[in-house]
């Protein structure tokens, strides 16, 4: 399986020096499926399939442009069957339509079997932020499934977990502008979801809060992670996050509070 670039020191699941891979690589508290697809049982006409059992099959598209691109595609009993990552920050929109693309053509699920869509809401900056959750709301929409709005930090605390990371950890990400998103998490490292307690905020690099925790310096978020962080929030019976972008602070783009004069010569 093939990425976009991917930049040096960039980390594919959580950041710098706690990526696993990309692909149906693991790091992300999920499993990773068999490379052979078996056989899931018969599905009806709005694409939820059942498995052996009877029971329906859980199939969720996970998309996140928070950071890069990342989606995956993870089946709720089998773990992840694929992700595909970009890891231009600057080309969402050019890429978000094939990777889906891609992740689906991999995991060999036909859009028709997915049966919830997970967005990444931020934090992160307006203009890439707003393509994957653009993309996850259309793909929602067109298919009348569910939308899954998570953190995108949730994410990367997920992986460092995963990695061993245990303790109070501040994921910090990039904001642009001189600026960076922090989140505070508590790690248990006992196989629950990582407790965010503080965050996402928006701060100076020097002016960062929270200066007893370790630091997670995060340049990318998998979209892997991002369902893992659904199901299990999903299965614990708590609330997911509002369906909400998390930008922080205004775009750079603002409309104009009144007409402009204009003078002919």
């Amino acid at each position: 399986m093939s990425d976009d670039a991917r930049p040096e020191g960039a980390a594919a699941a959580s950041g710098r020096g706690h990526g696993t891979g990309t692909g149906t690589g693991t790091g992300t508290g999920l499993s990773t499926a068999s490379d052979t697809r078996h056989d899931t049982g018969s599905g009806d006409d709005t694409g939820r399939g059942t498995g052996s059992g009877g029971a329906a099959r859980e199939v969720l598209l996970a998309i996140d442009t928070s950071a890069g691109t990342s989606v995956a595609v993870v089946d709720g009993a089998r773990g992840v069957l694929s992700e595909a990552n970009g890891y231009d920050t600057m080309k969402h929109a050019e890429v978000i339509g094939r990777l889906i693309e891609q992740a689906l053509a991999e995991a060999s699920v036909d859009r028709t079997e997915v049966t919830a869509v997970v967005a990444g809401m931020g934090p992160g900056p307006f203009t890439g932020l707003r393509v994957g959750i653009a993309a996850a709301h259309a793909f929602a929409t067109g298919r009348r499934i569910e939308l899954l709005p998570v953190v995108s930090h949730d994410a990367i605390a997920v992986s460092a977990q995963h990695d061993g990371r245990t303790g109070e950890l501040l994921v910090v990400s990039d904001a642009r502008r001189r600026e960076v998103y922090w989140s505070l998490y508590r790690l248990a490292g006992d196989g629950s979801l990582p407790e965010r307690i503080d965050g996402p905020g928006l701060a100076k690099p020097d002016a960062l809060p929270h200066g007893h925790a370790s630091t997670l310096d995060a340049a990318h978020v998998s979209a892997a992670a991002l369902a893992a962080v659904a199901l299990e929030t999903r299965r614990s019976g708590a609330p997911l996050v509002a369906d909400q972008a998390l930008y922080l602070r205004s775009p750079d783009v603002t409309l104009s509070t009144g007409a402009k004069r204009v003078t002919q010569r």
